[in-house]
């Protein structure tokens, strides 16, 4: 183990550690550059975090290839925010969020303020659809996408196990939590995201997105190796 807190199983072959940038947060992020494989000009570039030990001791780190956030991950992420009517982020900023857990308030389509679901068992079906299936995809983009894992990680299905609505018409509060739970895996690999807002007006395009996975699935997406 290295000083910086990266294994070297955890890079790609050719990587040194020439190029090491810190940055603040609960995590450590850090730029890596190397010498590739080949005695040519091209250089590994990367983008890699490291996060402080979780309560049970093990450390989350893991490398994305450059190359692989630029043709793949971003793209994905950027064709899904168009297309659920979201504008757009900073995606290394937003990608730490989803990979590691945190929240954001996102501008997107208008909150529709319904004053009530008649039948009532209509609300599961209609109420904050749209932000619950872009949850949902974002991350299938990040977790289930084999092209879009990090380096030496494995992609992972998922299935939504539990939602629980909330709403006050009178000041438009809006509260939906989606528990999604990775396939053929323990009770306790689940990954849980809360989309609120509340208040009229432009607060109708405004949805904070709290991303929230567990320990065990941080531990099973990003095990030491």
């Amino acid at each position: 183990m290295s000083d910086d807190g990266i294994a070297d199983a955890d890079l790609p072959p050719g990587v040194d550690r020439q190029r090491i940038e810190l940055s603040d947060g609960d995590g450590v992020d850090r730029e890596l550059s190397a010498a590739g494989d080949e005695a040519d000009a091209d250089h590994f570039r990367g983008w890699a975090v490291v996060l402080r030990p979780l309560s049970n001791g093990h450390r989350c780190r893991f490398v994305y290839k450059l190359q692989q956030l630029e043709e793949s991950v971003f793209p994905a992420l950027k064709r899904e925010f168009q297309e659920s009517g979201f504008g757009e982020v900073p995606w290394v900023d937003f990608l730490r969020l989803v990979t590691t857990g945190g929240e954001v308030t996102l501008e997107g389509p208008k909150f529709i303020n319904r004053k009530s679901y008649n039948p009532v068992h209509m609300m599961e079906t209609v109420f904050m659809r749209r932000e619950r299936a872009f949850a949902k995809a974002l991350l299938t983009i990040v977790f289930s996408k084999a092209s879009n894992v990090p380096y030496k990680r494995e992609p992972v299905s998922l299935e939504a196990v539990a939602t629980r609505l909330k709403f006050d018409a009178s000041i438009a509060l809006r509260k939906t939590t989606v528990i999604f739970h990775a396939e053929n895996a323990s009770h306790d690999d689940i990954y849980r995201i809360i989309i609120e807002g509340e208040g009229k007006g432009k607060n109708l395009h405004k949805h904070r997105f709290k991303f929230q996975p567990s320990e065990s699935w941080l531990c099973h997406r990003y095990p030491e190796i």
